[in-house]
């Protein structure tokens, strides 16, 4: 089950993913139950899991029905019927999920998708219209397509001439370009903060409390992946502690915010939302390292310094197998990389208090709290 939660634009033209626009909503949130039909098969051994390519050509069809302006309850009298009966694959545990910059309403989708199947959840999406312009997503393809995984490991160390000085130029460039629709998607984030706080207390209303009402409670996390946590720290919860307690696991997932500093707002957050803070690092994501060049600050999902969040647990991905630069780990499957792929299904599942030496984790030198992957990449795996 795929509900998505938005303050997109609506285009009423389309009868599909287009339904949800680029544009921020002045009409407010809107709700929507997607159904998608695959097809071809899709075998999902899919290394290319960055939060800006997926999957090349569509590979479903989607069906979505919206519920408009005061007709939420519909959706959510249906969910809580189902829930209680066992229809429909309720039963399964919730994920929240908060994506990250430039992803327009297909790309959204399918990471909803592959979450749902890889980890067996159901997926509410809360989808805020990160992506103004198309450019910026065309060019990482590019550069993608022009530098190797080890090329972009040498440019972030400054520890190679030949093709990564060459591109490290185009990187330089590709960063100013990319400045202004990143700066602009910031400011969306930001006044996407408020909704944010409206679409999980429509939630605790209609769907948790009426649950409970019942007898009945759901296993519920969120996943905020990359510069959704720019949502999510400047996010103020209900000083009345309406929400608190409403997530069992919040995972901030290569978190495209400050590093600085963010021990105080993690610690603020989950006062107000949720049980056990998770954070996750790659020091060679490279999506994170051109962010970085744009804010002329590092990010905390490529920061191996100050992790001291109080009750916060982090997980160092970096240099693991098949980690390479790569930005997005929660659609790693088993044959990928085992250890990451048993972390997510964890937590996903909103399981905590896990043997992490039993998933292929230990502790890490650089802080108390922090867990490095045990199995770590070779040269070959770089592609040298």
């Amino acid at each position: 089950m795929i509900i998505v939660i938005s303050n997109r634009n609506v285009q009423s033209q389309y009868n599909d993913e287009r339904i949800f626009g680029n544009s921020t909503s002045d009409e407010g949130l809107k709700l929507a139950e997607f159904h998608y039909l695959v097809q071809q098969i899709d075998d999902e051994f899919d290394w290319d899991v960055t939060d800006d390519f997926d999957d090349g050509e569509p590979e479903e069809t989607w069906q979505p029905t919206v519920y408009s302006s005061g007709q939420e309850h519909q959706l959510f009298e249906k969910l809580v019927n189902s829930i209680l009966e066992g229809r429909d694959g309720a039963g399964r545990p919730w994920l929240m999920f908060l994506h990250g910059n430039n992803q327009d309403m297909r790309s959204n989708l399918v990471k909803c998708r592959k979450l749902k199947q890889i980890h067996d959840v159901n997926v509410i999406a809360f989808s805020w219209p990160s992506q103004p312009h198309t450019f910026v997503q065309n060019a990482k393809r590019a550069a993608r397509d022009m530098l190797s995984p080890l090329d972009i490991k040498h440019i972030i160390e400054k520890s190679s001439p030949g093709p990564a000085a060459m591109g490290f130029s185009f990187f330089k460039e590709l960063a100013k370009k990319k400045k202004q629709d990143y700066e602009e998607a910031k400011v969306r984030a930001i006044a996407t903060a408020p909704k944010f706080v409206k679409a999980l207390t429509l939630i605790k209303t209609n769907l948790i409390d009426k649950l409970a009402a019942n007898g009945k409670t759901i296993d519920f996390s969120l996943l905020v992946h990359s510069l959704g946590n720019h949502v999510f720290e400047n996010t103020q919860f209900p000083s009345n502690g309406s929400l608190n307690g409403l997530f069992t696991n919040v995972i901030m997932h290569q978190a495209d915010v400050h590093s600085t500093g963010h021990s105080q707002w993690i610690a603020e957050r989950m006062l107000g939302i949720g049980k056990n803070a998770y954070v996750t690092v790659n020091y060679y994501d490279w999506v994170l390292w051109l962010s970085s060049l744009a804010n002329e600050q590092d990010r905390l999902g490529m920061s191996r310094q100050e992790l001291s969040a109080p009750n916060t647990t982090y997980f160092d991905m970096t240099e693991g197998v098949n980690v390479d630069n790569r930005h997005n780990f929660f659609h790693m499957k088993k044959m990928q990389n085992p250890a990451i792929n048993g972390l997510f299904n964890h937590l996903l599942r909103s399981q905590s208090d896990l043997n992490y030496n039993q998933l292929g984790f230990e502790k890490s030198p650089i802080g108390d709290h922090v867990y490095k992957l045990r199995e770590l990449a070779t040269d070959e795996d770089w592609g040298d």
